[in-house]
């Protein structure tokens, strides 16, 4: 009954007397009210601030939309390279690295005759350079690069568990 009251009020309902309503005229302007309301042209329920979030909306998504289509062009230029093949080549080149600084120790210790002591004492100054590189976070080493903390942890996590990024 609210709702017959309401639309009664905004005279969407034409009244004929108490509790009374022409059947034609009322249902023709209540099926114009509903074309109105649904194209967003009703006037008076559709708030300022509503049309405010509805052009925000429609500018975010074309703001989207626009990124995308971005990422897709570079993507089939050749500019954009995959996560997984990135992570790859940074993992395979990180263990090679790590395992060049590793074979210092022996070859050192061939090379320069060092002592059982002189040895250990260079092996722990190989280990020492290893974890504070380990420590390093890709934003510390590359200042000049914006990194995505997100992706940065979900790599970070993905290289501890084993798994592999998704793509770019």
């Amino acid at each position: 009954m609210r709702m017959v009251e309401a639309l009664a009020a905004e005279g969407v309902l034409v009244r004929v007397a108490r509790g009374r309503f022409d059947l034609k005229d009322s249902v023709r302007r209540y099926c114009e009210h509903l074309r109105k309301t649904a194209s967003g042209r009703a006037g008076a329920e559709q708030t300022a601030a509503a049309r405010q979030e509805s052009l925000q909306a429609s500018a975010r998504l074309k703001d989207e939309q626009q990124r995308a289509l971005a990422q897709r062009l570079a993507r089939e230029r050749g500019e954009l390279i995959a996560r997984d093949m990135v992570t790859d080549l940074v993992r395979g080149w990180a263990r090679f690295m790590r395992s060049q600084f590793l074979d210092l120790v022996p070859r050192a210790r061939r090379r320069l005759g060092l002592s059982i002591e002189a040895t250990e004492e260079f092996r722990k100054l190989v280990y020492e350079i290893l974890t504070e590189i380990a420590k390093k976070q890709p934003r510390d080493v590359c200042p000049d690069l914006a990194f995505d903390d997100e992706a940065i942890l979900s790599g970070a996590e993905a290289a501890r568990s084993g798994h592999r990024g998704t793509s770019a």
